[in-house]
């Protein structure tokens, strides 16, 4: 039987939310980052997940046509994903 010190509180359960991608990315290391207030990390992980959605990841860079065409699902996924986990300070 385990029993919870007075000084710690449980952590809050993680918000269910389905990670869509239209491209197949995976958000879950992005969204563990968030749920951490790993700010910076997340910020790059962002990056890192935005070029692959838009396969831009040689170039590491996005042009005109490439934020026109970026899949709304996923765009939608990141957006919602910093919101909940900055309580919509970010997104």
């Amino acid at each position: 039987m385990s029993t919870i010190n007075a000084d710690s509180t449980p952590d809050p359960p993680e918000p269910e939310m389905e990670l869509k991608s239209e491209v197949g990315v995976d958000y879950r290391r992005l969204q563990k980052l968030l749920s951490e207030g790993k700010w910076r990390e997340a910020d790059e992980e962002t990056t890192r997940v935005m070029l692959k959605a838009a396969k831009r990841e040689d170039e590491g860079w996005f042009d005109g046509e490439d934020i026109e065409q970026f899949p709304r699902a996923d765009l939608r996924t990141i957006d919602q994903l910093w919101v909940t986990y900055s309580d919509g300070r970010f997104g």
